[in-house]
C-alpha cells in the first residue's frame, strides 16, 4: 500500500469539510452547495494529475452551455405564469 505524503492530510480535511458544507447547504442554499462541490471536483482532479487549461475550459464551456439550455427551457418550455387574484 503506498504511503501518502504529509500534505495529503490537510487537503483531505478540506475536501471532507467541503462535502459537509455541501450536504448541509443543499436543501436551502443550492449556490453554496454547488460551490463546495466544484471545489471538491477541481481539487480531486488536481490531485489525480488532471490540471490542464483545456480541461478547465471544457468544464467551463459545458457549464455555460448547460446554463443556457436550462435558461432557455425555463423561459420557453416552462414559463412562470402570473397568479390571478380572486376577488
Amino acid at each position: 500500500m503506498p504511503k501518502l505524503p504529509l500534505r495529503a492530510l490537510p487537503i483531505g480535511a478540506a475536501l471532507a469539510a467541503a462535502m459537509v458544507i455541501y450536504a448541509m447547504a443543499l436543501p436551502e442554499r443550492y449556490d453554496i452547495a454547488c460551490g463546495a462541490y466544484a471545489f471538491v471536483l477541481i481539487v480531486t482532479l488536481a490531485i489525480g494529475g488532471e490540471h490542464s487549461i483545456s480541461l478547465l475550459a471544457a468544464r467551463a464551456w459545458k457549464t455555460v452551455l448547460g446554463g443556457a439550455l436550462g435558461l432557455a427551457a425555463a423561459m420557453l418550455l416552462f414559463p412562470l405564469r402570473p397568479m390571478r387574484r380572486h376577488g
